[in-house]
């Protein structure tokens, strides 16, 4: 998939979030597999004790331009909703 990823950019596609580390763990495995060298995960914890997330994103992406791009090519190529995270 052409996409212009760039180390330093602001910007990534969540494709997935998960309970269990783990899970989201194999699934950047799954991403990877279908040539996103860049898939990684997030730990996000909520304001409620035990509100534990794993998200699965894709990127770095310099511009937001560039992840509506990869944004519709997930949808086309592998019918993924997605949507855009500001990495700080």
């Amino acid at each position: 998939m052409d996409v212009d990823f760039d180390s330093n950019g602001n910007y990534s596609v969540q494709v997935e979030a998960w309970r269990s580390k783990r899970k989201a763990q194999g699934q950047v495995g799954k991403w990877k597999k279908r040539g996103f060298n860049n898939s990684f995960v997030i730990k996000y914890e909520g304001k409620k004790p035990g509100d534990v997330w794993f998200r699965v994103r894709l990127g770095r992406l310099s511009v937001r331009q560039s992840a509506r791009n990869l944004q519709d090519k997930l949808k086309t190529n592998y019918d993924a909703a997605s949507w855009i995270s500001s990495i700080r």
